[in-house]
């Protein structure tokens, strides 16, 4: 795998021809989606291919059909949902006896989801003696539960959607699976082990995979202090009103800290700088977007960080699995 640096310019230069860019997230997909299309219209062109850009998930599930159509042992299975995979695993609880001790078992069925994610993910051996030890009856409940859920999948023909990286990645070893020329990478702070044995086993056969990073403009750094929160909001609109009209078309970012309770401020701030005159027209596109990230308590890894270290003190309950 290498590593490239291009202009926005270059690698939408790239996607006009034979190129396939996965991103590491949905919203990265769909902006870079948009401004490609900006940018074939300030090529004076009207009408252009969709652009080969999708997330992860978008992209495996492409591969999935493919996988299907050319025949590929196990593709014929039929991979759920989210709605459904949480379905299966309620059903998995609901015809447990461990599990109906507990006083709402249908509520770990979320976090058994994810927890059987992240092992899949990460190639944990699920046959290690550890996960049977007593002396960590969460471990032992949750390796329980996953030999019922993949006894469920196998009798009625499921495959949970983690499990298609391994079927690919065979596939691919053995060469039934088409391929594209060229992949590129961008957005992705690093690689779990499933997800590299795949990007390998396609480096192995062929396929030009560049991790991709965008040029960052040129800029200096300014730092200013505001009177108070109220006035630094203001400052902003008005900052972002003023190299909107000095450079037109030009992406602006806005960092606010804390903005899950500020959104509404501001918006206000930037409705009443940008947009005055349409501000309580509900109608009209807004000519910015906002973007609120998952809290880092909230990220798996950082979760189960924490639940360590509460671990240090007190034992977990089975339910916080």
């Amino acid at each position: 795998m290498t590593d490239s640096t291009l202009e926005i310019t270059a690698l939408f230069s790239e996607l006009a021809g034979n190129f396939t860019l996965v991103t590491g997230n949905s919203r990265l997909a769909r902006v870079l989606g948009i401004q490609y299309g900006q940018w074939r219209v300030q090529q004076g062109e009207s009408q252009w291919q969709t652009p080969n850009i999708l997330p992860w998930e978008g992209w495996l599930d492409r591969l999935w059909q493919s996988a299907g159509l050319a025949g590929i042992e196990g593709a014929d299975q039929a991979v759920p949902g989210n709605h459904q995979l949480i379905s299966l695993w309620e059903r998995t609880l609901r015809d447990d006896a461990r599990a109906r001790q507990l006083l709402s078992p249908e509520s770990l069925a979320a976090r058994l989801r994810d927890t059987r994610k992240l092992c899949i993910d990460w190639q944990l051996d699920m046959n290690h003696p550890a996960w049977q030890g007593e002396e960590n009856e969460n471990h032992a409940a949750f390796s329980h539960w996953n030999r019922a859920f993949e006894a469920l999948c196998r009798r009625e023909q499921w495959l949970a959607p983690e499990d298609r990286l391994a079927l690919l990645t065979a596939a691919v070893r053995s060469g039934g699976l088409p391929r594209p020329a060229k992949l590129g990478l961008i957005g992705f702070d690093e690689y779990y082990p499933a997800q590299k044995a795949l990007l390998d086993a396609l480096q192995d056969a062929g396929v030009e995979i560049e991790h991709v990073s965008l040029q960052p403009a040129n800029g200096g750094v300014t730092l200013w202090q505001s009177q108070d929160s109220r006035y630094e909001l203001h400052d902003m609109a008005r900052w972002v009103r003023h190299w909107s009209e000095q450079e037109p078309g030009t992406s602006i970012a806005v960092v606010v800290p804390d903005l899950q309770n500020r959104r509404r401020q501001v918006e206000r701030q930037l409705a009443e700088i940008l947009t005055p005159a349409v501000a309580d027209d509900r109608t009209k596109a807004k000519p910015w977007n906002t973007s609120m990230g998952t809290p880092l308590i909230q990220v798996p890894m950082i979760e189960s960080a924490f639940d360590l270290l509460r671990w240090l003190e007190q034992r977990i309950d089975i339910q916080d699995i």
